[in-house]
C-alpha cells in the first residue's frame, strides 16, 4: 500500500517549454527548481508608490497600535498552538502540532521562549523559517510545471508566530479593509458579492439597454509576485507601528519560500481598492448605470476582482490605467488571457475599441463567479445541466432572480412586479395585494400582519418561527457528544436518552419474555435497566462512590441534567464524571447483550473494572501527570 501510494505520487514525466517531454528525474527536478527560483526568488524592480495615494483611507489608531505590539504571553502562545489542527502536515523538521500538544508539559516552556524571543529580537532562525513545497496537481492530466499548485508545509513554531500575528490583526481588519472586499473579515459574506453581480448582469442580453461594462479580472500568480517593498510602504503609511512592520518583515526575508500570509494579501488588495477609489473623483469616469447611486466601482473577494464602468472607452481606459499603474508599484500583473469583459448596449465600433484597450476575451454566459453559475437571465435546469458545475459545494443555487438593489431604498409595499421578475416574487406581490384589498389599505394590512408577531412587529424571523416553531430545548446534547467521550459510547448514550434502545419493553409485541435480562424481576425498560435493576444498582453504587456523585440517580435525563451542572469545566474531575457516566451506560448495555445473545454470566466486578479502565485511559491522554482522582 505504501509503495503503491509512493509510486502514484511521483511525477514521472513533464512537458518542457519547447513541447518536448522528459522522463529524467534530474531534469524534472531542475525544471521545478528553475521555475520557482524565477517566480519566488527574484528581486523586485518596481518603483516606490506615493504615500499620498496609500494614505487616502482609514489608518491604524494609537490604541490599536498598542494592542499589536503588546507583550506575547504564554497563554497566547498555547492558544495559538492548540488552534492548529492535529492533522496538519509537518514542516521540514518533521514535528506536527499534535506532538507539541501531547508533550506540552515537557516542551511548553521552550516553545514559549522561542516564540517570545522572536517578538523581542524581531529575528527568526532560518531553520524555523524554512518550509517544504509540496506539489499538488491542479487536474488529473497535469503535464507542465504550471499545472501543479505549490503547498507550503511550515514548521509549527512558524505557524504559532503566524497565528499570533493574524489573531492580533483580526481585531482591526474590519476598520481598515475596504467595504468592497468581502474576504478576510468574519462578518462579511461572499454571497453578497454573488447576489450583486447577478443583479448587475441581468438584462445584458437585451438589445436596447444603456451602455455598460463589467470586467472580471484575473491576476497572474497574485500570491507569488507580490512586491514586498510595496507591502512595507502600505503597512507604514497606514499607521502600523515600526516594531510590527519589522516583525512582519522577519517572517518573510531569508525565507526559502516567501510564505504568503493572508493579511499580506489583504493589504495588497487594500492598495488596489484605494487606487480604484480615486476613480470616483475623476470627472471623466462614468459609473455603471446601476452603480452610480451606490458609488460602486468594484467588488473583491481576496484576489477575485470585478470592475464596473459605463460602456464608454474613456471610463474603461481610466480603469485599465488605474490597474496598470497599481501593478507597476505592487508587482501584480493582469492575466489577459483569463480575464473577461461583459458589455451590453454598446455599438460595434466602441465595442471593438474597448476590446483593444483591455485585450480581454469577450465573456460568455453561463460563467462561474466564486463557484456559483451566473447568467444574464433566470437560470433553468436546461442551462445548468450541460455545464455540470461540480464545485458549487454547500451553496445550492436556486436559479431565481435576486432583486437585491430593487429594495435597497424602497419598501416591499411599493414594489411593482415586472414581467421579467421571477414567479416567486410575483406570487409574493399577489398575496400582498390580496391582503391589502381585504384590509382596505396597505397600513391596515401591515397592522394585521404585525398582530401575528409576538413583538408586535412583523419580520421574516417572526414568520419563520410561526410556520416552523422551535422544539423544546435539549439540555443534554453537549454532555452526550462531549469530545472526551468515545464515539461508540456517545452513540449508545444518545440512543438511551432518546429512548431508542431496543429494550424488551420496546419489543413487547415480538417476544414473550419481557423480564429484565440482568435481574429477571420487572419489565426491561431503559430506566429499569440502568437504574432500578438490582444488578446495575450495585454497579452504580460503586461508580458513584468512586467518582464522587453526591446523589442517587433515578432516570437517565435527570442524571444527565445533574451531571451537566456538577461536571462543569475541563478539569480531571469533570472529565471523569462525564466519561464515567457514558462508560457505565455503555458497559451495562454491552453486558446485557452478551448475556442475551451469548449466554455470558453477569459479573459486576468485571463491569466495574472495565468502566474504571476506560475512565483512566481517557484521563491519562489529557492529564499525563495525573496521580489520582
Amino acid at each position: 500500500m505504501i509503495k503503491s501510494n509512493k509510486a502514484k505520487n511521483q511525477i514521472i514525466s513533464l512537458t518542457k517549454a519547447d513541447g518536448t517531454v522528459t522522463t529524467s528525474a534530474k531534469q524534472i527536478s531542475s525544471l521545478f527548481v528553475d521555475y520557482y527560483t524565477n517566480l519566488l526568488g527574484k528581486n523586485s524592480d518596481c518603483p516606490r508608490m506615493e504615500n499620498e495615494m496609500i494614505a487616502t483611507g482609514p489608518l491604524v489608531q494609537e490604541e490599536q497600535s498598542l494592542q499589536l505590539i503588546s507583550p506575547v504571553l504564554d497563554e497566547e502562545i498555547k492558544t495559538a498552538l492548540f488552534d492548529i489542527g492535529d492533522d496538519k502536515a509537518p514542516g521540514p523538521d518533521g514535528y506536527t502540532a499534535c506532538f507539541y500538544k501531547k508533550s506540552w508539559t515537557i516542551v511548553g516552556a521552550d516553545v514559549c521562549e522561542a516564540v517570545q524571543e522572536f517578538f523581542r529580537s524581531r529575528k527568526i532562525l532560518k531553520q524555523i523559517n524554512h518550509a517544504t513545497i509540496v506539489l499538488v496537481p491542479k487536474s488529473g492530466n497535469a503535464s507542465k510545471v504550471e499545472d501543479f499548485r505549490p503547498i507550503a508545509c511550515c514548521n509549527v513554531i512558524y505557524k504559532i508566530i503566524s497565528k499570533i500575528l493574524a489573531s492580533r490583526l483580526s481585531n482591526i481588519l474590519e476598520d481598515l479593509i475596504d467595504p468592497a472586499q468581502s474576504a478576510f473579515i468574519p462578518n462579511r459574506s461572499m454571497i453578497e458579492n454573488i447576489y450583486l453581480v447577478q443583479e448587475l448582469l441581468r438584462k445584458y442580453h437585451w438589445k436596447r439597454i444603456s451602455p455598460r461594462c463589467i470586467m472580471k479580472i484575473d491576476f497572474r500568480k497574485a500570491y507569488d509576485t507580490i512586491n514586498w517593498v510595496f507591502l512595507e510602504d502600505m503597512l507604514r503609511v497606514m499607521g502600523f507601528p515600526d516594531i510590527f512592520c519589522k516583525l512582519d518583515n522577519a517572517m518573510r526575508y531569508n525565507c526559502s519560500l516567501f510564505h504568503i500570509h493572508k493579511w499580506n494579501i489583504a493589504w495588497l488588495f487594500q492598495g488596489t481598492a484605494r487606487k480604484l477609489r480615486g476613480l470616483r473623483r475623476n470627472p471623466e469616469f462614468k459609473h455603471h448605470p446601476k452603480c452610480a447611486d451606490l458609488n460602486i466601482t468594484h467588488l473583491a473577494f481576496a484576489d477575485d476582482l470585478i470592475l464596473f464602468t459605463r460602456g464608454d472607452t474613456t471610463s474603461v481606459r481610466l480603469s485599465m490605467e488605474c490597474l496598470k499603474n497599481f501593478g507597476d508599484y505592487s508587482g501584480l500583473s493582469i492575466n489577459k488571457h483569463k480575464s473577461n469583459i461583459f458589455m451590453a448596449g454598446i455599438n460595434s465600433e466602441d465595442m471593438e475599441e474597448i476590446k483593444a484597450i483591455t485585450e480581454f476575451n469577450m465573456g460568455t454566459f453561463l460563467f462561474r463567479y466564486l463557484g456559483i453559475p451566473i447568467a444574464a437571465a433566470r437560470l433553468t435546469v436546461e442551462t445548468i445541466q450541460p455545464s455540470n458545475f461540480p464545485d458549487i459545494g454547500p451553496y445550492q443555487y436556486m436559479g431565481r432572480d435576486k432583486s437585491v438593489l430593487r429594495w435597497t431604498n424602497n419598501s416591499f409595499w411599493d414594489y411593482t412586479p415586472a414581467k421579467q421578475d421571477s414567479q416567486m416574487l410575483r406570487q409574493l406581490a399577489s398575496i400582498r395585494d390580496r391582503i391589502a384589498i381585504l384590509e382596505g389599505t396597505d397600513l391596515l394590512a401591515l397592522n394585521r400582519l404585525n398582530q401575528w408577531a409576538g413583538t408586535g412587529k412583523f419580520n421574516a424571523e417572526a414568520a419563520y418561527e410561526f410556520f416552523r416553531p422551535r422544539g423544546p430545548k435539549i439540555c443534554w446534547t453537549k454532555l452526550v457528544w462531549h469530545h472526551s467521550i468515545m464515539p461508540k459510547q456517545a452513540f449508545i448514550l444518545w440512543l438511551s436518552m432518546k429512548e431508542r434502545l431496543l429494550t424488551k419493553e420496546k419489543m413487547i409485541e415480538q417476544i414473550e419474555d419481557t423480564s429484565c435480562a440482568l435481574c429477571g424481576d420487572q419489565i426491561e425498560s431503559v430506566n429499569h435497566l440502568f437504574f432500578h435493576c438490582s444488578t446495575t444498582y450495585q454497579i452504580w453504587t460503586e461508580i458513584r462512590g468512586w467518582l464522587g456523585f453526591s446523589r442517587a440517580l433515578t432516570t437517565l435525563k435527570a442524571a444527565a441534567k445533574w451531571i451537566k451542572k456538577e461536571a462543569r469545566g475541563t478539569g480531571a474531575q469533570a472529565i471523569a464524571k462525564k466519561t464515567g457516566f457514558a462508560a457505565t451506560v455503555y458497559f451495562i448495555w454491552k453486558a446485557r447483550n452478551a448475556k442475551i445473545f451469548e449466554g455470558t454470566p453477569i459479573q459486576t466486578t468485571s463491569i466495574i473494572r472495565d468502566i474504571k479502565i476506560q475512565v483512566y485511559r481517557g484521563l491519562y491522554e489529557k492529564f499525563p501527570n495525573l496521580q489520582h482522582l
